[in-house]
C-alpha cells in the first residue's frame, strides 16, 4: 500500500516516531521517511514535494499552513494530513486533511486507526494489532494523560535511544516490556535527569508578565534535553509558583504551562509562527530571529569584526 508514497512526520518527536514504526512494520522504506519540524520546514517539504514528487504523501502528527494546503489542494488526490495540533484547525475544511478537533487522539493513533481501516482485510493487519498497546502508551505521553503505567519507560527510552535507533528497535521487537539492558540504561539516565533538573532549577530566571491580561509569573531556562521532566519539575514547585516555562535552545524556543491555570501556549507560539497544544507547543528559532541562531550570531560578528 505505500509503493510510490512518502510519508512525513514530526522530527525528534515520540508520536512522530510512532507514525514512522507503523510505516516501516507494514513494510514501508525508511528511505521513504521524512522527518521535519512544524511551522516553516514542514511547508517546505510539501512545496518541495508537490512540484517534484508525483506520488501519494502522507503527514502524520504534522500540517501544513492553510495557505500551503491551497497549494497542495491542486492534488488533493495525491495528498493525505493526519494531525491532532491545535494549530492545524485551520484545515478541517480540507476534505483530503483529518484533524482531531477535540485532541482526543495523537498523530501515530491516528495514523493507526487510518491503516486500521485500510488494512482491515489484509493479512498485514494482524501485524498492526502487534503495535496497538506501544500506540496506546504513546498517545498517553502524547496527550499529557498519564493513565497508564509503562508510559513514562516508553518516553524515557525514547530520549535515551534518539529517534532513530527507537524506531529500528521496536520495528524488530514490537513488545513495549523492556529489556534488561534497557531497563539499566534507564536507570543510569534517571540518576543524569535528576541531577540535570536540580541544576536547572537554580539557573531559571523569573520575570512578572501580562499574559491575555493576566498577571503570570514566567521561568525562562536554558534546556537542550529533558525539556518536559525540566518543564514539570519547575511549575509544580510551590515555592516557584510558576505560570509558565519558557525553554530556549539552539533550534527552538518551547512553552510548558500547568493544568491550573488557563495559558494558551499554542496560541503563544502561533503568534510567531509556530505550533503545539494548550500546554506545550514551540517555535523553531528561524521564525524568531529570521535565521537561524548560528547564522544570526554569524552575521552579528561580520558586522561587528
Amino acid at each position: 500500500m505505500f509503493k510510490n508514497t512518502k510519508l512525513v512526520t514530526h522530527k525528534g518527536c515520540l508520536d512522530g516516531s510512532g507514525c514512522a514504526i507503523l510505516w516501516r512494520a507494514l513494510g514501508g522504506r525508511a528511505e521513504d521517511i521524512i522527518f521535519t519540524s512544524p511551522g516553516g520546514p514542514v511547508d517546505e517539504v510539501a512545496k518541495d514535494l508537490f512540484h517534484r514528487f508525483d506520488g501519494k504523501v502522507i503527514f502524520a502528527d504534522i500540517a501544513v499552513e492553510k495557505s500551503t494546503a491551497d497549494l497542495l489542494n491542486a492534488r488533493k488526490n495525491d495528498f493525505l494530513i493526519l494531525d491532532h495540533h491545535k494549530t492545524s484547525l485551520p484545515l478541517v475544511g480540507f476534505d483530503w486533511c483529518e484533524i482531531e478537533i477535540e485532541n482526543k487522539r495523537c498523530g501515530s493513533q491516528m495514523f493507526y486507526d487510518w491503516l486500521a481501516e485500510e488494512e482491515m482485510l489484509d493479512p498485514t493487519f494482524r501485524t498492526l494489532i502487534g503495535y496497538d498497546k506501544l500506540i496506546m502508551l504513546i498517545d498517553d505521553y502524547d496527550r499529557w494523560q498519564k493513565l497508564y503505567s509503562g508510559t513514562a519507560e516508553v518516553a524515557q527510552l525514547h530520549g535515551c535511544l534518539g529517534q532513530e535507533m527507537f524506531i529500528d528497535r521496536f520495528v524488530d521487537h514490537p513488545k513495549t516490556d523492556l529489556l534488561p539492558e534497557e531497563r539499566y540504561l534507564l536507570t543510569v539516565d534517571t540518576k543524569r535527569k535528576e541531577g540535570f533538573i536540580k541544576r536547572k532549577k537554580k539557573d531559571c530566571q523569573m520575570v512578572n508578565q501580562v499574559i491575555d491580561g493576566k498577571d503570570c509569573r514566567v521561568a525562562y531556562v536554558v534546556v537542550d534535553i529533558y525539556q518536559n521532566d525540566v518543564a514539570e519539575a519547575i511549575y509544580s514547585d510551590s515555592e516557584m509558583n510558576v505560570d509558565l516555562v519558557v525553554m530556549i535552545n539552539p533550534e527552538k524556543v518551547s512553552f510548558r504551562a500547568p493544568d491550573r491555570n488557563v495559558i494558551d501556549c499554542s496560541k503563544i507560539a502561533s503568534l510567531q509562527g509556530g505550533g503545539g497544544h494548550l500546554k506545550a507547543a514551540g517555535v523553531r528559532m528561524e521564525r524568531l530571529l529570521g535565521t537561524t541562531l548560528l547564522e544570526t550570531v554569524i552575521g552579528h560578528l561580520k558586522l561587528n569584526p
